[in-house]
Order: C-alpha cells, then sequence, then structure tokens
C-alpha cells in the first residue's frame, strides 16, 4: 500500500481528544483515523476495571484493536502524543505487522526505577485527587510544571505568545470532566507501564521520536532509543518544548511529512 493511502491513526495525550489531533493533522492530507482514549472526550471508561486495581493500557488496545479489524484496515501508521504515543508503544508492540511507521512525540517508554516508580505513582495518585478536589484551579498547577517551562519564559517565542498558547490549552481542557480526568490519571499512570524500550527496539517497526529542542528529558529518550536501534530516528524541533505539536506545528508537520513518505 501507498504511503497516501495508508490511513494515520492518531492517539492524542492526556486531557487531549481526539478531534484535536486529527485537527493538528490535517496539514498532512491524510486520512486520520482519530481515537478518544478512556476518560477523554466521548470515551466511556466506566466498562474498563479500577484504575487503582489494574492499569487501563491493555483494554485500550484491545478498543483501538477492535475498531480497527472492524474498519478492515489491514496496515496503518501510527501517531501518538505523550500519554497517546505510550498507548501507541504498545499498540505497535501488540501488532508490529500492521505498523508502517510509528511516530512518538515527546512518549516516555516506561524505563524507571523500582524507586522512580514508587515516586511516580505517590504523585499520580496525589494528582489524581487534586483534580477532583482543585478543578480546575489544578490545570494551572498542572502547566506550572517544569515539563510545560516553555510555556512561562523561553526567549525563543514573546511571552505574549506563550501565555496565549498556555491559557488556551487550559481552556481546551478545562471542559473536561474531573472525575474522568482522575480516573485516567492512575489507570494510564507510567509508574503502570512496563518498561517498552526493548520490546520497542525488537518489533523492527520504523519510528520516528519527536521532541521539542526545549525538553530536556523527552530529547535524552530519543537520542538514547535512536542509539540503540537503527530503525529509530530522533528528531528535536527547535523553539518547542514538551507540546511540539502545539508550540511549532509547522516545523512538527515537516518532520512527519518527511519520515511519513519515506
Amino acid at each position: 500500500m501507498e504511503p497516501a493511502n495508508t490511513p494515520l491513526v492518531a492517539l492524542h495525550g492526556f486531557m487531549g481528544n481526539g478531534q484535536s489531533m486529527a485537527t493538528h493533522l490535517a496539514g498532512l492530507s491524510r486520512e486520520v483515523v482519530a481515537f478518544d482514549l478512556p476518560g477523554h472526550g466521548s470515551s466511556d471508561s466506566s466498562s474498563l476495571p479500577d484504575p487503582a486495581q489494574e492499569s487501563w493500557f491493555d483494554a485500550s488496545v484491545n478498543r483501538i484493536e477492535q475498531v480497527l479489524d472492524q474498519s478492515g484496515y489491514a496496515r496503518i501508521d501510527l501517531v501518538g502524543y505523550s500519554l497517546g504515543g505510550r498507548v501507541a508503544m504498545h499498540l505497535a508492540i501488540r501488532m508490529p505487522e500492521r505498523i508502517r511507521r510509528l511516530v512518538l512525540e515527546s512518549s516516555h517508554p516506561g524505563s524507571l526505577s523500582d524507586e522512580e516508580r514508587a515516586a511516580r505513582w505517590r504523585s499520580d495518585t496525589a494528582w489524581a485527587e487534586r483534580w477532583v478536589s482543585s478543578w480546575p484551579h489544578a490545570l494551572h498547577e498542572w502547566y506550572d510544571q517544569p515539563v510545560f517551562q516553555s510555556l512561562v519564559d523561553t526567549g525563543h517565542f514573546s511571552l505574549t505568545v506563550q501565555k496565549s498558547l498556555r491559557q488556551t490549552l487550559i481552556a481546551e481542557k478545562s471542559t473536561s470532566v474531573p472525575e474522568e480526568v482522575a480516573r485516567a490519571h492512575v489507570g494510564f499512570s507510567v509508574s503502570r507501564q512496563k518498561d517498552l524500550t526493548e520490546a520497542l527496539i525488537s518489533s523492527g517497526i520504523r519510528t520516528l521520536f519527536v521532541s521539542g529542542e526545549l525538553d530536556s528529558r523527552y530529547r535524552a529518550i530519543g537520542e538514547r532509543l535512536q542509539a540503540r536501534s537503527g530503525l529509530i530516528e530522533h528528531q528535536s524541533i527547535s523553539g518547542a518544548g514538551h507540546i511540539v505539536h502545539r508550540e511549532n506545528p509547522g516545523a512538527y508537520l515537516e518532520a512527519l511529512s518527511s519520515f511519513l513518505e519515506s
């Protein structure tokens, strides 16, 4: 199947939705199949297990795989941002023969020490409580985290533009249901995710890892993955932090277009 005819399956980040991802990928002139992950958008999470007892990764992959089977998509390109990238890794490892190209944007493969996992679990459960008790003020606290520092003051864009994007993101997320946000935060906790590094490398899938040059943590992850496998290419996008597709959309789409058409 030629690249232009291969459906592009898109998976959004935490508190995002499929329609938003489809909108940002529209410039690729591809058929985009976007999903609302459990706890997000119009997706119903009531049938999923108690997130405190079981992670939601397998259940999410099962849902997506079922839709792909019903739609008759034998082979796809797959792109995921942050949380969506982590789900995309699980999906790619489950069915590598169906993935032509994989794009991961600012996504964690789950390579954490036991101490890091314990600390992350404590942090994520605390955030889950905060979402419900402090909504919507907690949204401002969320974007105050170091990983989103590029939205505050980087010197690459005017402070007015940075504040505008931050305010836009908060406004977009404010329509979410805090109880669903809390459940998803725990259900998709990276502390419950297996280390997918070796499985990703062994999958044989050509992969592009996109990070923002201002996001040192995820830039380092991309560099490590590229050093481990000749099938994984890392591209750092200038002037962008964690949310590459929103902070430098032109360069982001250019990177994806070049990779997906190769």
